[in-house]
């Protein structure tokens, strides 16, 4: 979260091959977060 420029730009972040397999927590992160978002998204519209 620090480092909001690697994950807006995902080139940036591919020149870089060191990030993706030190930090693979980012994607799996990045993935919960979409999908909380998503499920809570379809809860919010099945509920009005």
């Amino acid at each position: 979260m620090t480092e909001p420029a690697e994950r807006t730009d995902p080139t940036e972040g591919a020149s870089e091959p060191g990030v993706s397999t030190q930090r693979p927590w980012i994607r799996v992160v990045t993935l919960i977060v979409l999908a909380a978002f998503v499920i809570a998204t379809l809860v919010s519209a099945l509920a009005l």
